[in-house]
């Protein structure tokens, strides 16, 4: 008896700590998946702005200087489509 109460004792214990590691670690993958692809040589510029699912990829340097232009070009240049897009929707 004394046995099963020294198991309850710890599982108490430890469920709440395991439940927390289980939590921080999901969101720190749910975190990685959101932003990963800022970290990648690929880049998806989507067309939110038009409406449409699609999604440009973009294929970029990380290890340039120049980096965030690069990333900015790609979004001015899907942001340009997406205004395409939408023109074009409304004829």
């Amino acid at each position: 008896m004394a046995l099963v109460l020294e198991a309850l004792g710890v599982a108490a214990i430890a469920a709440p700590i395991i439940y927390i590691l289980v939590r921080v670690w999901r969101r720190r993958a749910r975190w990685h998946t959101y932003y990963r692809s800022t970290d990648a040589s690929t880049v998806q510029v989507g067309l939110e702005r038009a409406g449409s699912q699609s999604v440009d990829i973009v294929d970029l340097d990380p290890h340039a200087q120049d980096f965030s232009q690069q990333l900015a070009a790609a979004r001015a240049d899907a942001a340009e489509k997406a205004a395409a897009l939408n023109a074009a929707q409304r004829k």
